[in-house]
C-alpha cells in the first residue's frame, strides 16, 4: 500500500504502540477521507500511496460492511469518511484484535541466562502477550459506525 513514507504518519501512545497496523489504518483512514472529497489521486501521489491497493481496501471494507450487516441482526454498520482516527482506548482494543491473531508470532523477553542449552523452542507459551487475554467488546468503541 505504501512506499516507504510512513514518517509522515506520526503517533503516540497506544497508537505508536499499534505499530505498523496502526500506520495501514491511518494511512487508509486519510485516503478514504480524500476519497469522498473527491482528491484521493493527488493524496496517495503526494503520500506515495498506490491507488489500486486503496481501492481494493474500499472494496473490503464495503464486502465487510455488508457481511455485518447481514450477519447481525439490529445492527446498521456504515462506512463513516469522517471518522476520527482510534482515541489511545481504541488503539488499545485494536491492538488486543491483531494480536489475537498473531499469538504464533509473539515472542517473549527473557534473560540470556534463562536459556536453556538445547531447549525446546516453544510458541505455545501461556506468558504470550498478556494483553492478546483480555475480553475484547468492539461494541463499546466507535471503531464502528452504526447508524
Amino acid at each position: 500500500v505504501m512506499n516507504g513514507k510512513a514518517d509522515c504518519w506520526p503517533a503516540t501512545g497506544q497508537t505508536l504502540l499499534l505499530g505498523d497496523p496502526g500506520v495501514l489504518l491511518r494511512a487508509v483512514g486519510a485516503a478514504e477521507y480524500a476519497h469522498f472529497n473527491g482528491e484521493e489521486d493527488l493524496f496517495c501521489a503526494k503520500h506515495g500511496l498506490r491507488e489500486k491497493a486503496i481501492k481494493e481496501i474500499r472494496k473490503l471494507r464495503k464486502q465487510l460492511t455488508s457481511e455485518i450487516n447481514l450477519s447481525v441482526s439490529g445492527v446498521d454498520v456504515t462506512i463513516d469518511p469522517d471518522m476520527k482516527p482510534p482515541d489511545a482506548a481504541e488503539a488499545r482494543l485494536l491492538r488486543q484484535l491483531v494480536l489475537s491473531g498473531l499469538g504464533d508470532q509473539v515472542g517473549k523477553k527473557i534473560a540470556l541466562d534463562e536459556v536453556k542449552e538445547g531447549g525446546k523452542k516453544s510458541k505455545q507459551s501461556p506468558e504470550f502477550a498478556e494483553i492478546a487475554r483480555l475480553p475484547i467488546d468492539i461494541r463499546k468503541c466507535r471503531c464502528v459506525a452504526y447508524s
